[in-house]
Order: structure tokens, then sequence, then C-alpha cells
């Protein structure tokens, strides 16, 4: 059964963002330690695959043919 979505707090984001920032715990850790998922990181890699490939295809981002 899924849990109900929850909402976060502005200072419940602060202290995820300042724990990444300060590089202590690993990406695993985090979220245990705070109790949320990894998929932000997760899309944040698929999108960098793709967008890799598509300048292997079309030259970097941004340029005009």
């Amino acid at each position: 059964m899924r849990r109900k979505r929850r909402t976060h707090s502005p200072e419940f984001k602060a202290k995820v963002v300042l724990a990444a920032i300060q590089g202590d715990l690993t990406l695993v850790e985090r979220v245990k330690k705070f109790d949320v998922h990894a998929k932000i990181g997760q899309l944040t890699m698929e999108n960098d695959f793709l967008e890799r490939g598509l300048e292997r295809i079309h030259g970097p981002r941004g340029k005009k043919w």
C-alpha cells in the first residue's frame, strides 16, 4: 500500500540541501536519514545521459544549424 503524499516545510528542505552541500553523507545515507526517496538523483542522471547522447548527434547544446 502506498503512503500518502507528504509536503515538506522549507526548513526541512534546507536541512536536506545543507547535508548535500556538506558532502559528509552519501546519497543513500541521506535518503535513510531524512526518509526521502532518491528519484530526483535518478532523473538527473537520466537527463545527463540523454543530453550527452543528443550532443553526440547534434553537437553542443544551443548550436544553431
